[in-house]
């Protein structure tokens, strides 16, 4: 905010490697993980994703009112928050 004033952005892509990945049973279905492989996962990936966007928005939300005088033939100007996902999404 200091240094543009504004945020029409967030990329977001920050997930920790997996325990064991080496390990043939990370390949089994998510349903056949033990928890202990998804709780560093989560708790770094989901908290990080969530804080990431708890600081953004309110930023972007101003971006979007400073946004909303423009013409409509610039209306595709809004903020926008990209969640990029790992293979395991597939």
């Amino acid at each position: 905010k200091s240094e543009q004033g504004r945020c029409d952005l967030l990329v977001y892509s920050a997930f920790p490697t997996p325990p064991n990945l080496s390990n043939a049973k990370f390949r089994d279905e998510f349903w056949k993980q033990n928890v202990e492989m998804w709780d560093p996962l989560c708790e770094v990936g989901l908290r990080s994703a969530y804080m990431s966007c708890c600081e953004t928005i309110p930023l972007m939300i101003d971006t979007a009112k400073l946004s909303s005088g423009i013409s409509a033939t610039q209306s595709n100007n809004r903020p926008m928050i990209v969640l990029v996902s790992s293979f395991g999404g597939r």
